[in-house]
């Protein structure tokens, strides 16, 4: 029960509004983690963050008291499992569901700025089982993070690759035009039935070439952290063997992370390690034992 409320009106002429409790925040989770009976956790990570983050109440509570008097209406703490608190609290039958770590304020506040290139197989396995969808769902979505203090581009590849981007060679500043021009044309690929090759190699020589000419400038480059989304269904079967390559052991030998989708599987709870490898920070020792571990638990095989 809520011991101080306000209701505060959202509509001019109707009966509307919400009561708003001063004393605990609301607790969401994103609707992928809320799995449990009435929409409880039951991954052990989540809840550990649910209750650690209580020990958050009070200095909620005083940090609205001071952004109250600069206009602020809340205040909040999200974590890379997805666990958001929001203060004041929002009293309503249903704590609905929101996933912090896709939001701009989120990303921007774990990671700063950083050098994006997303890279799509669009080969003609991938218009198998929606695996072309899902891969667009997840590049729209690290899209979308993006705040214009970091650097983005696009490479899609079959046998060969291109940059996304009419006439770029180099990463373009996250803008709101710009996110905006790279989504449309992410929702517009289509997958390249004419090969079923897979070059990783190609793949990724047009990937370093645009962060090489990236960052001979200031506009092209915020010269921090650099990340290379990888989104395939398989192992490169173009220029080098799959004995010698695949996508897994590419990432743990570069200190990255690989996460196995499922056809049809949850694209957000998978997303979720991108989230934490932000979160978690890079380039200390710790960060890299935990990269590993992601990396050698059992039962993480390549889509072929």
């Amino acid at each position: 029960m809520c011991t101080q409320y306000e209701i505060l009106e959202i509509c001019a002429e109707e009966d509307c509004g919400m009561i708003r409790d001063y004393d605990n925040p609301t607790v969401r989770l994103p609707e992928s983690v809320a799995d449990g009976e009435n929409l409880n956790p039951t991954d052990e990570d989540v809840i550990e963050t649910m209750c650690y983050s209580v020990l958050l109440n009070t200095p909620l509570r005083d940090l609205y008291e001071e952004a109250s008097q600069v206009g602020s209406n809340a205040v909040y703490f999200g974590a890379w499992t997805g666990v958001f608190r929001y203060f004041p609290g929002i009293a309503q039958e249903s704590c609905g569901t929101y996933d912090p770590r896709i939001r701009p304020w989120y990303v921007a506040a774990s990671s700063g700025p950083k050098d994006v290139v997303i890279v799509l197989d669009v080969s003609g396995s991938m218009s198998q089982y929606g695996r072309l969808d899902l891969a667009k769902e997840a590049a729209e979505t690290v899209i979308n993070t993006l705040g214009a203090d970091s650097f983005v581009n696009v490479v899609t590849f079959s046998e060969t690759a291109r940059v996304l981007l009419t006439n770029s060679t180099t990463l373009v500043r996250a803008t709101e035009d710009n996110l905006g021009e790279l989504v449309s044309l992410v929702q517009n690929l289509e997958f390249d039935l004419a090969n079923v090759g897979t070059n990783f190699g190609a793949a990724f020589e047009t990937t370093f070439d645009i962060l090489e000419a990236s960052r001979t400038s200031e506009e092209t480059s915020s010269n921090c952290q650099t990340a290379i989304v990888f989104l395939t269904d398989g192992n490169t079967n173009v220029g080098l063997s799959t004995d010698e390559v695949t996508s897994k052991q590419i990432a743990c030998d570069t200190g990255g992370i690989y996460e196995h989708v499922e056809d049809g599987g949850d694209l957000s709870q998978a997303m979720a390690f991108f989230y934490r490898y932000y979160s978690i920070g890079l380039g200390d020792n710790e960060d890299f034992v935990a990269v590993t571990d992601i990396c050698e638990r059992p039962g993480i095989v390549p889509h072929a």
